[in-house]
């Protein structure tokens, strides 16, 4: 997710939304947040697929993954 537009759009300049220009402060991770879970809530009301991956990451893992096909509701 880019958040780049996100950040843009606020209203709000770089130099408040970071600690240094770069990385994030409280407001600026509050707008990532806000933006990652609205985009979750828009997945699930399209009843888009969960993205899928390997059983094992890595050959030597110690646990394995396995793939759901829908959310509950």
């Amino acid at each position: 997710m880019d958040m780049r537009p996100i950040f843009k759009n606020s209203g709000y300049t770089e130099k408040q939304l970071t600690k240094d220009l770069v990385h994030p402060n409280g407001l600026g991770y509050k707008l990532y947040a806000d933006a990652i879970y609205e985009r979750f809530l828009d997945n699930i009301k399209q009843e888009k697929a969960v993205a899928g991956l390997p059983t094992k990451l890595h050959a030597r893992s110690g646990f394995e993954l396995s793939e759901i096909d829908h959310y509950e509701k």
